[in-house]
């Protein structure tokens, strides 16, 4: 046997579009974000890595025995330190295959930039779709709520009336409620189309009901 649902359909509410058109709400243009900036730092890690470099090391221990310090034997015990430190400078001598290393990395936050530029443009172009279809529906919804469901409803009773007292024979009823029942349906379709799109936009602009 079928069952049928106890919720009823209805027009969901319209989002709104100053919150929607939000790139920070997007999930997939903040990954991409996130990889622009990694592609930077890359971009400047590979330049660092061709300026000089400088060492500093600094040492402190302990030698226990006996050292020879200018021609005589010293003991040194646990209490005697020696310190000291070293500074040395690393100058790249070879360029070329840092500098490909630069370029590359110059290359590949130019092509994620371009990626997140394209992807910031199409999810625009996508919501502003959705919005377009919401609206043209939500014309066509209110017509319908307006219009057409009160129009329906007045054909089928009238036809109802004008059988029971006689009017219209048995054809003539069936035409009139089969027209009822169509506009009936041209509304349920387009509370489904207009609930689509609100859907649509939805999921580009990641909002929760």
């Amino acid at each position: 046997p079928v069952s049928m649902a106890n919720a009823s359909l209805h027009a969901l509410s319209f989002p709104d579009v100053t919150d929607s058109l939000d790139v920070e709400s997007n999930a997939n243009l903040q990954y991409m974000k996130q990889q622009m900036h990694v592609a930077d730092n890359q971009k400047r890690v590979e330049l660092a890595r061709m300026m000089p470099e400088i060492n500093f090391g600094l040492f402190n221990q302990t030698l226990i025995g006996v050292q020879n310090i200018n021609g005589q034997d010293q003991y040194f015990g646990r209490e005697k330190r020696f310190t000291g430190f070293q500074v040395g400078l690393g100058i790249p001598i070879w360029f070329a295959p840092q500098a490909a290393q630069v370029k590359a990395s110059d290359y590949n936050k130019k092509s994620v930039e371009a990626e997140y530029q394209q992807t910031k443009i199409n999810w625009y172009a996508q919501t502003r779709t959705a919005y377009q279809q919401a609206i043209k529906y939500k014309v066509s919804l209110d017509y319908y709520i307006l219009t057409g469901l009160p129009m329906a409803e007045s054909i089928q009773q009238q036809a109802l009336q004008s059988f029971k007292q006689g009017e219209i024979d048995f054809t003539t009823l069936l035409l009139s409620v089969n027209q009822s029942l169509s506009i009936k349906e041209a509304y349920w379709q387009s509370v489904l189309e207009y609930n689509l799109a609100i859907i649509q936009i939805e999921f580009l602009t990641a909002q929760k009901r």
